[in-house]
């Protein structure tokens, strides 16, 4: 695991995925939630594709992770890497938008990038 401060989200399963124009929210079974603003990429055995805000044509890509576990991340600047249970990828970060490309709120704490 290459992040301890954000090690929470290992062994967290995507229960929910909130889809706006600007922004994406992925809600954890264990009381946490993740923001995005930034590009999304995904990775699996399948598709690589690149999510850009309210590029639509992607968004079942995205759905594809619902009911997933993480089983691992890594942070590098303003990147976060997130795989999960079926070897699957998602990297989150460098917004070009003047907004911040992540951010995750946990037990009252909020991390953003």
């Amino acid at each position: 695991m290459g992040n301890n401060k954000l090690g929470f989200l290992v062994g967290n399963k995507i229960i929910q995925i909130k889809i706006s124009k600007y922004q994406i929210i992925f809600a954890l079974e264990k009381f946490a939630e993740i923001s995005v603003e930034s590009d999304i990429s995904i990775k699996t055995e399948n598709i690589d594709i690149q999510y850009k805000q309210g590029d639509f044509s992607k968004i079942t890509s995205i759905l594809s992770l619902l009911e997933k576990n993480i089983t691992d991340i890594f942070e590098d600047s303003d990147i976060l890497n997130l795989k999960f249970e079926d070897q699957s990828e998602m990297t989150l970060g460098n917004a070009n938008n003047g907004f911040e490309s992540y951010s995750i709120i946990y037990n009252n704490k909020i991390f953003v990038k």
